[in-house]
């Protein structure tokens, strides 16, 4: 979790900023959204006392493509009668790149567009112009955050260094799944020629695939690389398991 936090009415909230979609990432929002909310329950309290749990993942890239929609909630919702229950557990997506406020709409904008805009723009003002654009308390405490980062030179060169960073692993990553892929595939219709059936070749394309994500995550890491022989003897809950493992490694490293 990125940030945990509890407002005035004992609502829990996790919210996560997220460079790139991943694999799982909505079932692992879900998933904090559900140990928020079931976390709250010790043995001296009763369910009645249980406060409502949301995550927010702020996202700066697209998941739905399709849709034209920034802001997607997800709730408990009787889909015939559109009964909600209220206070419970509660998912946001926001998608930063659909938004497209420009700082002459600013005084217009939403609250959630005000906030996408400083997110993505601090770094193209001065914090007295920040100030100026965004008047309201609320803001206050991120400019005067912003202000210390162009204030101390050390702080923005850090600042920066770790942005460049960021962009580099995401396109390292992509890099990466286009590797596993085109590994995979080629492994897959090596061993699915061998089997010389329909289902042997799909399931050769589905853990060669696999196989070349998890050598090619280990040449990321620094770690040595298993041999195909070895990874081809795994099961495919193994080689899940190992991926999974390999991608929280790569993210924690680059936090």
């Amino acid at each position: 979790m990125d940030i945990k936090a509890r407002d005035a009415s004992g609502a829990l909230f996790n919210i996560e900023m997220q460079l790139t979609t991943s694999e799982g990432l909505v079932k692992r929002m879900v998933f904090y959204s559900c140990t928020l909310y079931v976390g709250q329950l010790l043995e001296s309290q009763n369910y009645p006392e249980l406060r409502a749990a949301y995550t927010i993942c702020l996202l700066d890239d697209v998941l739905w493509r399709e849709e034209r929609e920034s802001h997607h909630r997800f709730r408990f919702e009787d889909s015939r009668t559109g009964r909600v229950l209220e206070e419970t557990i509660e998912v946001h997506f926001l998608e930063l790149p659909k938004y497209n406020t420009n700082v002459i709409e600013l005084a217009n904008a939403t609250a959630i567009e005000s906030w996408v805009y400083l997110l993505r723009h601090a770094q193209d003002y001065s914090a007295e112009e920040l100030r100026t654009l965004f008047p309201s308390k609320e803001y206050r405490s991120v400019i005067n955050t912003v202000e210390e980062i162009q204030m101390k030179t050390e702080y923005r060169e850090l600042y920066d260094s770790r942005q460049k960073a960021k962009l580099d692993e995401a396109w390292r990553l992509a890099e990466a799944e286009k590797k596993g892929r085109q590994e995979g595939r080629q492994e897959g219709r090596q061993e699915g020629r061998q089997e010389g059936r329909q289902e042997g070749r799909q399931e050769g394309f589905q853990a060669g695939e696999v196989i070349g994500r998890v050598k090619t995550y280990q040449e990321l890491l620094g770690d040595t690389v298993t041999s195909d022989e070895e990874l081809s003897q795994m099961t495919s809950e193994q080689l899940t398991s190992i991926v999974a493992d390999l991608q929280t490694r790569l993210r924690k490293r680059n936090a």
